[in-house]
């Protein structure tokens, strides 16, 4: 089975693999940049956009939205967590939109609070932003370089820009638009947030578990 078989059979039910996104995990597994495997409880494995498996953004099979969203409401299957983009527990993900049946567009939630920032409008503009070249994604990267932003893994991406550019026929930019918050997506992910302070909280919008808002400025 194929990292990208082992990755649809994982996902939530409902979650239909864009083709463009098989096509780029098929490539990078030939490219021999990660691995998948039969885990313990399920599908397991990770592969790298950069050559360099500890640099660059990773496509992972891991589901788990604890800590985002209220996952046992109904409609938390629309976000389907699809990068790591800085190893430090932040996620690049799917979202449905609010009834689910959108087309897919790329969500940033960062593991301080950040987001959710848009930060692509569809699954190949998802793949030229993973091929830009930063060794990390975040808020403090985009709309910089990857030099500008001191996260620089450009030669490291070489292979993954190269194929992008042929496969769709699109450029490679050499920063990425700075990101901004999805507002849409924000009011869904509070009322998805459920009736608890526990677990999701968003940079701006709702307060951090046990913050006071009316304590701001104080």
């Amino acid at each position: 089975m194929s990292f990208a078989e082992y990755f649809a059979s994982a996902a939530p039910r409902g979650f239909a693999l864009p083709e463009e996104l098989h096509r780029a995990l098929d490539f990078l597994e030939s490219a021999g940049h990660g691995e998948a495997f039969d885990g313990g409880d399920g599908p397991e494995g990770f592969l790298s956009v950069s050559a360099d498996p500890v640099s660059g953004a990773v496509f992972y099979i891991d589901f788990d939205l604890t800590g985002y969203l209220d996952t046992d409401k109904p409609g938390a299957e629309r976000l389907v967590p699809v990068v790591d983009p800085d190893g430090g527990g932040s996620r690049i993900m799917a979202w449905a939109g609010t009834d689910g049946t959108a087309p897919y567009r790329y969500l940033f939630l960062g593991a301080e609070g950040e987001g959710p920032f848009l930060v692509a409008e569809n699954t190949v503009d998802l793949l030229r932003l993973l091929a830009v070249g930063y060794a990390w994604i975040g808020e403090d990267t985009l709309g910089r370089t990857p030099a500008e932003a001191g996260a620089d893994d450009v030669a490291g991406h070489a292979e993954f820009r190269d194929w992008v550019t042929k496969a769709f026929g699109v450029d490679v930019p050499a920063s990425w638009p700075a990101a901004e918050i999805d507002r849409e997506a924000a009011d869904w992910l509070v009322d998805m947030r459920g009736d608890t302070d526990e677990g999701l909280y968003l940079d701006g919008i709702v307060p951090e578990p046990h913050e006071d808002p009316d304590s701001e400025g104080e």
